[in-house]
């Protein structure tokens, strides 16, 4: 999907436990041509470091939202 249109498009990542997964799923969708985009991950407390992966991008990049219930 390609886009400049100015509509947000929202990226939803629902994860526990997910420290094999959850970086190549934040960066695929980092690495989508659309944009504006977010990347809202929301974190079903995780107890494998999943927490510190999500944390880590998002410090890094504005994208990416990280909540942990």
């Amino acid at each position: 999907m390609s886009g400049n249109n100015n509509e947000l498009l929202s990226i939803g990542i629902p994860v526990l436990n997910g420290v094999p997964t959850i970086r190549r799923a934040i960066q695929s969708a980092l690495e989508s041509e659309y944009r504006p985009i977010e990347i809202i991950v929301s974190d079903n407390a995780s107890q494998d470091g999943t927490s510190d992966i999500v944390s880590e991008l998002a410090r890094e990049h504005a994208e990416v939202q990280h909540h942990r219930s």
